[in-house]
This record gives C-alpha cells, structure tokens and sequence, in this order.
C-alpha cells in the first residue's frame, strides 16, 4: 500500500471520528444520568470506539495473511497487529473513566436529594413551628376591672393572629420548600413593622394640649381627621400582621356622651386600652420572630411608647381642662347678656359634670 492510499484511510478515519465527536456533542450524549451504565451513550462510545478502531486497522494489518493456529502464526499476529490491538486494549480505561465518572454523578445526585429532602423537611418543620405560635398568640385580658359600658368593647377585645400561615409567608418572604427556611428575621420586614408603629406614635403626638382646648370649645365629630387618621394607622399595622377583624372594626371616637371633655376622656381611653392591647401582641409576635431588645432596641423602645402614648395625651387633655374653664369663667363674668351667660355658665356646670365621669372612667383602668 503506498503513501497515498495510507493517508486516504487515515483521512476516512479521521472524518469518522470527528462525526462521532461531532454526534456525541449536538445529541448530547455525553451527560451522564441517573440510569443505570448500560443506559448511558457515553459508556457506548468509549467501548465501540477502540472496537471500530481495531477492526478498521486491523483489516489492513491482516491483508494478505492467512490463519495460522499456531505458535509462529501467533507470534506473526501480535507482530502485525500491535497499533489494532493498542486501539481495542485502550476500551478498557475509557470504560473504566465512563464508570468512575458515572459513579461520581450517582454520588452527587444522592448528595443534592439528600440535602433537598433536608432543605424540605427545614421548611416544613420551621413553618409549622411558626404557624403554631402564631396562633397561640392570645391578647385577651381585661385591663380594666370595673364594667363601663363604653369602654366594655375595647376591655375585652382579643388579638389574636387570624392567619398564621399568611404571617408566616409575609415575614418569611425567603422561605421556601425549594431553597429550604429563612432562620434569621428579615430586616426589611423589622423596619416596616417599626415604620408602621412609629406612625402611630407620630399620630399621638397631633394630640396636644393645643388640639385639646380646640376640641372642647367646639363639638367632637366621629369623622374628626386627626382621631380618624390614628384608627387608620392602628388598622393598617394589624392588616400587615394579620391581626384578627375585632381591632379593625371598633369605633374608637366616643359622640354619645353628656359633654365634649367626657367624649373626648372616652375616645382617649379607648385608644389607650388598644395600644396597651397592641403593644403586648407586638412583644409576643417578635419574641416568636425572633427579635429581641438586644438585637433590635429601638422598635421595642417604640413599643414602649406606643403602651403609653395614649397616657401622655390623657395629661394633655387634663390640662386642656383646667386651661379651659377659667377662660369660660372669665367669658361668664365679662358678658352682659343675659341669655350668653346662662348658656356658659351651662357649659362650665357640664364640664365639671364630664370631669367627675371622667375621673371614673380613668381610676378604673389599669395604669
């Protein structure tokens, strides 16, 4: 066989083996699955190859040989036939690669479903443990001892979380049966709740001694905007913890009683008795979220305000009162009208009649 012809068949060989390269690569049938070896392409080729490759050479070694079963006819073969037999024997370590490499890929998928199984079973165990404290949350005591009929509603309202599941979702937002359970509480979700607590607060503040005075020498609406305006804020952080309907559908702002100054007593109270009430659900939720004083000092110093933020608008009422009474009095002693006397005077008896109720009303609630 001359130079020419050689290369011909090399060339073939060469086209041949580039195909295969070529289909192993567009099929990609070098990906290893979880099947068993003999269902692998790749495990294939790495044996049929060097099979192919010792027949194909080992016909132009054998050519013009014939059988010879003997010692010299065997010694003859192994002499021509050494490149073929190089070829098949290298099947033995190409498999071998094949096998270690699809055992690698066993290993490792046994690996990835173990650590998704555990991933799997750290979410559902971390959300049923904060879906379960969720609902055992429980506001319900009385803080007042006495009955008062007005404030009643308020004294034994229960917070309670009326979707744990939901709750859990929105201050989790990371958790997931996929990427398994978020452990550390969500600083997004820790600022929100102190954005929302802190509006509150904010809301309190409008309540002044100025506000007070303004109020008592006019009448008390139900829709007053800066009352309106704290009853939308409350409802809004117990809409974002899911806190049952009770909170969100009590009237807070009291119109039904004998005098401005008792309406207003009421209204406070009211508001009181529910912040005390939210401020405790707050301290249960974020010990089950797992924020503490430490971690986060200045949402449970907000929380303690929120306690007592109604308090410190009950003295601003109180010294809208006193403030008040004198300038009727004054207004009584300065007016030469008969009939605009008697109805100050009228106004003055009411504010001290509103002023004993009120006195009832806060020695019954708990300081």
């Amino acid at each position: 066989m001359n130079v020419r012809d050689s290369i011909i068949l090399i060339t073939i060989y060469a086209i041949v083996l580039a195909a295969i390269i070529l289909a192993t690569i567009i099929k990609k049938w070098y990906k290893l699955d979880h099947r068993n070896l003999f269902n692998q392409e790749l495990f294939w080729i790495a044996i049929l190859t060097p099979v192919f490759s010792f027949i194909y050479f080992g016909i132009f070694s054998w050519l013009g040989h014939l059988p010879q079963v003997d010692s010299k006819g065997m010694d003859n073969f192994l002499e021509i036939s050494k490149l073929p037999l190089i070829l098949l024997a290298s099947a033995v370590p190409l498999g071998a690669i094949v096998t270690n490499l699809h055992r690698t890929y066993q290993v490792e998928a046994q690996i990835k479903t173990a650590e998704a199984k555990n991933l799997l079973d750290g979410y559902y165990a971390h959300n049923k443990y904060h879906v379960e404290c969720f609902s055992k949350i429980n506001i319900n005591r009385r803080l007042m001892k006495s009955k008062i009929d007005k404030l009643e509603d308020v004294n034994t309202l229960t917070i309670s979380v009326s979707q744990p599941h939901t709750l859990y979702k929105k201050l989790f937002p990371e958790s997931s049966p996929i990427a398994g359970p978020q452990y550390s509480p969500s600083n997004i979700k820790i600022k929100r709740i102190n954005f929302l607590t802190n509006n509150i607060l904010l809301s309190f503040e409008k309540l002044d001694h100025d506000f007070f005075v303004d109020k008592l020498n006019s009448n008390l609406r139900l829709d007053d905007e800066t009352f309106r305006r704290i009853r939308f804020r409350i409802r809004a952080l117990a809409s974002y913890l899911c806190i049952n309907e009770n909170i969100k559908d009590i009237e807070f702002v009291d119109v039904n009683s004998n005098t401005t100054l008792l309406c207003l007593a009421t209204t406070i109270q009211r508001f009181r008795l529910t912040c005390i009430k939210l401020s405790e659900f707050l301290i249960e939720l974020l010990d089950v979220y797992g924020v503490t004083r430490r971690s986060n000092p200045e949402l449970f110093e907000k929380i303690k305000k929120l306690r007592i933020c109604a308090r410190e608008s009950r003295r601003a009422l109180s010294e809208a009162k006193s403030s008040v009474i004198p300038l009727t009095t004054r207004g009584v002693l300065t007016n030469i009208n008969l009939d605009a006397d008697n109805q100050i005077n009228v106004q003055a008896s009411n504010l001290n009649q509103g002023s004993s109720e009120l006195a009832e009303t806060f020695s019954s609630a708990k300081n």
